[in-house]
């Protein structure tokens, strides 16, 4: 039994008890029932964190392993901006080759996510991520002046258009925020874990992908 079941059955027996008129009972389970969504709240929050570690762990595993030269002729001229997301759309149930998003600014790459996301998920998409809370207001908005207006500055946060919508994504963040967006995007749109990996490419990588095409 979950917590949702004892919720459920605690629920169901309080008109059983409302009908003899036990008080003490309704009480006990009114108690037991409280209790009870309590911990399937504490259990969803924990649910959700174990899923944030996990997606850490694989993005610092996979980081942290050297490609062999082979490998690294062809990756690395993907790498010329500080953020670098991999779809894997075999993962998300579509026959599309693995795309690996990574242009020279963060608000650039952050755009290319979701114009490829309409691309291949459809309009509905953005909708859904219309939704979506950050810290600046809604990560996408068909109003932008409005839902990412500065109200101190009076000034609209930084925002690019997406092609072909009529929406325009907040890009006015830093790349670990962007980072946290993406995931909560993933989470959103219901894709498996692993199907978006968002990380950060160190300076150095950044380097040897613009200069790769001098060296070798």
């Amino acid at each position: 039994m979950d917590a949702k079941q004892l919720l459920q059955a605690a629920l169901a027996k309080i008109p059983e008890a409302s009908v003899t008129g036990d008080i003490r009972r309704i009480t006990e389970l009114t108690k037991i029932a409280s209790r009870a969504k309590e911990i399937d709240a504490e259990l969803s929050r924990f649910q959700e964190e174990i899923q944030t570690l996990f997606n850490a762990v694989l993005e610092t595993h996979e980081a942290s392993i050297t490609p062999p030269p082979s490998q690294q002729a062809v990756r690395l001229p993907e790498l010329i901006g500080p953020l670098a997301i991999e779809i894997d759309w075999h993962a998300i149930g579509k026959s599309v080759p693995k795309l690996t998003i990574c242009e020279r600014q963060a608000s650039d790459t952050l755009r290319r996510l979701i114009e490829e996301l309409f691309n291949n998920l459809g309009p509905e998409i953005l909708e859904k991520l219309s939704q979506l809370k950050i810290n600046r207001g809604p990560l996408i908005s068909k109003n932008p002046e409005r839902e990412f207006l500065n109200a101190k500055s009076r000034r609209s946060y930084a925002h690019q258009r997406i092609s072909r919508t009529e929406y325009s994504v907040l890009t006015h963040s830093a790349t670990p925020e962007k980072i946290a967006a993406i995931i909560e995007v993933r989470r959103m749109l219901g894709l498996p874990v692993g199907s978006i990996r968002a990380f950060e490419v160190s300076k150095e990588d950044q380097i040897k992908a613009l200069t790769a095409d001098y060296l070798n």
